[in-house]
């Protein structure tokens, strides 16, 4: 929520989040919020050697990071979450395909043969219609579904909550 509100500033300003890392003399001082102060904000902005750092590592390793002002940023998170949308996302592969219509396939973990080439014929029945799969991204159901997805010329995404570049 406070991102928000200073997002909607910077906005306001004709600024963008970039703009911190690329201005040293900017002056927050205008910027008014109960919750917020200045000088948090400033002490922020002295990690930003830090996240240029982790910015060029993550990038030496195919991470992206969109913010809401992307096109690629996912609309229909935009138009169901609206503010409450997260400000960014991060990702490896086609953020393109963030903005494509998806069904879900979850599952197990622990599968027999059967069900992996059930969830397969599923992925493939999902793809014929026009949609994509997306899933954890985790062994089994998901990653077959997945996997069965992209063997029918489809498309999949994988949400996953940590450990982006492993």
């Amino acid at each position: 929520i406070e991102w928000n509100r200073f997002a909607l500033w910077l906005k306001s300003k004709s600024m963008s989040p970039e703009d911190l890392l690329l201005q040293d003399d900017l002056i927050i001082n205008d910027f008014k919020d109960k919750t917020i102060s200045a000088e948090r904000l400033f002490a922020l902005l002295e990690r930003k050697y830090s996240l240029a750092m982790a910015l060029e590592k993550w990038s030496k390793a195919g991470v992206w990071i969109l913010n809401r002002g992307d096109n690629n940023y996912p609309k229909y998170v935009k138009d169901k979450l609206k503010s409450n949308a997260p400000p960014i996302f991060f990702g490896i592969g086609n953020a393109e395909l963030l903005n494509k219509k998806y069904i879900g396939v979850v599952g197990s973990r622990n599968t027999n043969d059967q069900e992996l080439s059930d969830t397969k014929l599923l992925a493939s029945s999902i793809t014929r219609s026009g949609y994509g799969v997306v899933s954890g991204g985790a062994k089994g159901v998901d990653e077959a579904a997945m996997v069965g997805a992209l063997e029918n010329n489809g498309f999949s995404l994988g949400y996953v909550s940590d450990s982006l570049i492993k």
